[in-house]
């Protein structure tokens, strides 16, 4: 088994790994969605500049002049009228503006895009208009769909994360499991004296990541957990698709889960059982929603 130290190592390591994964991941969705990020930069764009039959990069625009109702878009629940649909003149083409029901000004700007199927046929032929449309109803900066929204906002914070984790690097003292044993002592000399308990009693021969004594409770699987005994109050396995070992510590209101795989979290709960009975939750759902971060450790079988 590896020690403490290299495991913090590879706990960084592998988090250092995800979070690589998580910014290609938004490069790549700010990949497929270049025409949003083109736009902001040099849009809004005159709209006498845009062919309305086929804008190519071009979706953000804006326009001056007059906007005749045409139509409504109407709410199907409630049956109300939530936007209007106006003929707008730009040059000799004909454009379709969708605007908020109030809407009273000379100018707007908005998303370029296809008029819907239905609006074209139950008034944009009729009318003459073109095959594209100025949506005016939402902002521009605002259009993107929930997938493109979400990811700007996990970038910043996974490049923030990054950044953090190449300064603290690969030196155990930087995994957070480490540097909060500074409570005990120097967490160094702490991690010496946890490996040299572990040396004395043994780690499960079956191989189960988890070590468990009088002192310490050390999980030592995909993420390195290591709890003072002093601090646990009760702990139990929560199954499900994804199966854990739920522990609830003292002083602290948030539940901590360790996941594990479904085949060993079992023989995990049962070995933690058997060291500490006291502490052991069976029902760990109605505990956790009774959670009382003042709680005393006593038993909850």
């Amino acid at each position: 088994m590896k020690s403490l130290q290299e495991l913090a190592s590879d706990d960084l390591r592998g988090k250092q790994k995800l979070t690589l994964i998580v910014l290609v991941a938004c490069v790549g969705i700010f990949g497929l969605h270049w025409k949003y990020f083109y736009n902001i930069a040099t849009g809004p764009h005159e709209a006498s500049a845009v062919d309305f039959e086929d804008p190519g990069a071009v979706q953000y625009v804006k326009s001056e002049g007059t906007f005749v109702k045409v139509g409504s878009s109407t709410s199907r629940k409630l049956g109300i009228e939530v936007g209007t649909y106006r003929l707008h003149e730009v040059g000799d083409v004909r454009v379709l503006v969708h605007t908020e029901p109030d809407f009273e000004g000379k100018t707007v700007s908005g998303r370029v895009e296809a008029v819907p199927k239905d609006v074209r046929e139950s008034m944009g032929d009729e009318l003459g208009a073109a095959p594209y449309m100025i949506n005016a109803y939402v902002s521009y900066w605002l259009s993107p769909n929930l997938i493109m929204l979400i990811t700007m906002v996990v970038f910043p914070i996974a490049v923030l994360v990054f950044l953090r984790q190449k300064l603290r690097g690969k030196d155990p003292m930087g995994h957070p499991q480490i540097a909060k044993l500074k409570e005990f002592g120097n967490p160094m000399t702490v991690v010496s004296e946890i490996e040299a308990d572990m040396e004395r009693n043994g780690v499960p021969e079956n191989g189960l990541p988890v070590y468990s004594s009088d002192r310490w409770m050390v999980f030592f699987g995909d993420s390195l957990r290591i709890y003072a005994q002093d601090a646990v109050i009760a702990f139990g396995l929560r199954s499900g698709a994804v199966s854990s070992i739920n522990v609830f510590l003292k002083g602290q209101s948030f539940v901590e889960s360790v996941f594990l795989d479904n085949d060993i979290a079992g023989d995990v709960a049962e070995y933690l059982a058997a060291g500490q009975p006291e502490k052991h939750v069976r029902d760990v759902e109605t505990f956790e929603k009774n959670w009382n971060p003042k709680a005393v450790a006593k038993t909850y079988a």
